[in-house]
């Protein structure tokens, strides 16, 4: 028979048994769909985010097709670097999130949190200068200037959800709620 410490006096009672409680925690395998993930405020806004640099995209790429050379050509390639990079980057995120990428690579889930933290304020940072730089230089455009204010709006919109990617991983503990894990 073994003995249990009483935590109220430190005792020791004869007759009990110290058994660890059941498991909670959910392993999961490569490939399998994180639906943590997916359900997560995080994981909503890094969707959105996904959608709006796709519309982006889309509209930069509308841009260059009407009006090939703008006056303000530089703030519009930087812009459009911004919109297709981090439409990349965020897709290989999302997909690299959802089918459990990080436990074939090893990557602890607090780190893998770190790592959207930083990509997510990494693209909200770009994002907000490039957008403001299309912003100023959109009025300069004739021809195609309702793709040019679609694609700043679309720029602004997508820096503003990973922006609330960022809030929704750091908000709890302030409220002081519970961080859960996504990962």
């Amino acid at each position: 028979m073994m003995a249990d410490v009483d935590s109220k006096n430190s005792t020791i009672n004869p007759g009990y048994t110290i058994s660890a409680p059941p498991s909670t925690t959910e392993t999961r395998q490569v490939g399998t769909i994180n639906r943590r993930f997916i359900q997560s405020p995080a994981g909503i806004l890094t969707i959105v985010a996904e959608i709006l640099a796709f519309c982006g995209l889309i509209s930069t790429e509308a841009l260059k097709t009407q009006n090939w050379w703008v006056a303000g050509w530089h703030s519009f390639i930087f812009h459009e670097f911004c919109v297709v990079t981090s439409w990349l980057f965020v897709a290989i995120f999302i997909a690299a999130a959802v089918f459990s990428l990080d436990k074939f690579f090893n990557i602890k889930s607090t780190v893998m949190a770190y790592i959207l933290i930083v990509h997510s304020a990494f693209w909200t940072f770009f994002l907000l200068v490039s957008s403001s730089c299309m912003a100023t230089n959109t009025r300069y455009i004739g021809y195609g200037y309702s793709a040019a204010q679609a694609s700043t709006a679309f720029g602004f919109l997508e820096m503003l959800s990973l922006l609330g990617v960022v809030v929704s991983i750091f908000a709890p503990p302030f409220f002081g709620r519970q961080n859960t894990s996504i990962f």
